[in-house]
């Protein structure tokens, strides 16, 4: 089964298990593009309440050119605030993860099992409150096909600083204002 999103908005939804905006099953093709999905929640029990914007559960999933903000995962096995990949590829292209949250780990995005490519993208200023990792906003493999720029990717592999041009950790700060002074 194929499912395209395409120039649309997900927000405010909150059902009772994993994929807060959207969950793929295991045969399931999924592809998301120019799209915005914020605000949603990934509730339930039973290791369930992962990935609060994307729960891909072993189909493959597209994601390009789109906005993954201010999503949540709950729970103390939620993973994945913004994407939760149980298995299956995933290919993120030109687009932005930020502002999600985790209980568990993986604020912005967490693979377990399955290839996760990465290019020309940002996941960064997430967060995750699990008590045993800090991994605010990565977890698990992934592929960097270069051009990112990752926030935390310490409980991560495969992005590195200056390797494929990606820009790792939060060794950079934005120019400020010179101090202005008056003369009296």
């Amino acid at each position: 089964m194929a499912c395209t999103i395409s120039g649309s908005q997900a927000g405010a939804s909150t059902p009772l298990s994993g994929g807060g905006a959207i969950f793929n099953a295991t045969s399931g093709v999924l592809v998301v593009v120019n799209s915005t999905l914020n605000n949603n929640q990934a509730t339930g029990g039973a290791g369930d309440e992962s990935g609060g914007g994307i729960y891909n559960a072993g189909g493959s999933a597209t994601i390009s050119n789109s906005t993954i903000a201010a999503n949540t995962a709950q729970g103390t096995n939620g993973f994945g605030g913004g994407v939760f990949n149980q298995s299956g590829p995933v290919v993120l292209i030109s687009s932005t993860i930020a502002l999600n949250s985790a209980a568990g780990a993986g604020g912005g995005v967490a693979n377990t099992n399955g290839v996760f490519s990465v290019t020309d993208s940002i996941i960064a200023t997430n967060a995750a409150t699990s008590a045993t990792t800090n991994a605010p906003d990565a977890i698990g493999d992934f592929v960097s096909n270069g051009f990112n720029l990752i926030g935390d990717g310490d409980d991560s592999t495969g992005f590195a600083g200056g390797v494929n041009d990606d820009q790792v950790g939060y060794g950079w700060s934005p120019p400020r204002s010179p101090a202005r002074t008056t003369a009296e």
